[in-house]
């Protein structure tokens, strides 16, 4: 049997743990969701329930993951939770994601535009050596 993630208030120290363990436990049950909550997280835009009413499994999944927030959020991140469009699960994600890991959707793209923009200076081998280390970077702030 899959445990429940456990409650979460909000502090920033316990973001990490708890959104691995919750996108661990929604991919047990939903794939879909899971990748849905992993996009959301860089989105730039807000999402919202209309944006979804021409992928009705969409919506659903995202009234899903609101429930299952509601159940888990508590104290600073439980306003979040409130301040957000009802039945939204994916704007709420969304939101927590970039009040925890501002840099993220900045850092992600900047990553990848000094990888495909990188000079040949010093030589293949540096180059190389340099191109790798900037795309094992780049995997990593991804989680891949």
């Amino acid at each position: 049997m899959i445990s429940r993630p456990l409650p979460w208030g909000g502090r920033k120290p316990t973001w990490v743990p708890w959104r691995v363990q919750v996108l661990s436990y929604v991919g047990a049950v939903s794939q879909r969701l899971r990748d849905a909550m992993k996009n959301a997280q860089t989105h730039e835009k807000v999402i919202t329930n209309a944006s979804l009413q021409n992928a009705p499994r969409d919506l659903a999944l995202n009234q899903t993951l609101h429930y299952l927030l509601s159940n888990r959020l508590t104290d600073g991140a439980l306003v979040t939770f409130e301040d957000t469009e009802d039945g939204n699960g994916l704007e709420v994600w969304r939101k927590l994601a970039q009040e925890m890991e501002p840099l993220a959707v900045s850092s992600q793209r900047g990553c990848l535009g000094a990888i495909m923009n990188s000079s040949t200076e010093g030589g293949f081998k540096t180059c190389w050596e340099w191109w790798e280390k900037q795309a094992s970077d780049y995997e990593q702030l991804m989680g891949k």
